[in-house]
């Protein structure tokens, strides 16, 4: 059965750039998985402050948004610890919004359905170059149309490219890059 992932960072203010494409998706990708659920193993992997800020920006009551948060129960693991990166290693694909996790999840070599917001502007050039080859979803629609050509048909025809980003990003041992380094500064 595969397992997929779903981040959904905290909103910005008006006047800032944000990922945040909760107010497009949140309830389709929801309806997405009741859907699939008895096919597909869904975890639900919202940013910490999402719970806050759907009310705080008045995208849902609050109960509202506790009966969303309910209903993921029901589908699938609604998760909030930390370490996510068992989840990563034991999924298929994933469904973000998460900037940070665009590079993060490019050593698992599967495909991502990479919710973008048109308030969006790139920050970093490793996520830029992991993000090159994923699937950009701008809309529901798209997110249809991608959902059942990549994760429902097992369609990735953007595989090969993700790989050669892989090699191009050189994603080493970051902690051993860091003692090499200070190793290097102290002369040893």
């Amino acid at each position: 059965m595969s397992k997929f992932g779903l981040c959904i960072p905290k909103f910005g203010k008006k006047d800032t750039t944000y990922f945040a494409t909760f107010q497009w998706n949140g309830k389709k990708i929801l309806q997405i998985a009741k859907d699939t659920a008895s096919k597909i193993q869904w975890v639900f992997k919202p940013h910490p402050h999402l719970k806050y800020t759907l009310v705080q920006n008045g995208i849902m009551t609050e109960a509202e948004r506790n009966d969303y948060y309910a209903q993921w129960e029901t589908v699938g693991l609604v998760y909030d610890a930390g370490d996510y990166f068992p989840l990563f290693q034991d999924s298929s694909a994933m469904i973000t919004d998460c900037g940070s996790f665009l590079a993060e999840y490019l050593p698992t070599k599967h495909p991502v359905l990479h919710l973008v917001s048109p308030d969006s502007t790139w920050r970093g050039a490793v996520n830029e170059g992991a993000a090159a080859h994923y699937y950009k979803i701008k809309n529901v629609e798209e997110l249809d149309e991608m959902f059942d050509k990549v994760i429902i048909n097992r369609e990735d025809p953007l595989r090969d490219k993700r790989l050669e980003d892989l090699g191009r990003l050189h994603v080493t041992d970051a902690s051993a890059n860091i003692v090499n380094y200070f190793l290097k500064r102290l002369g040893r």
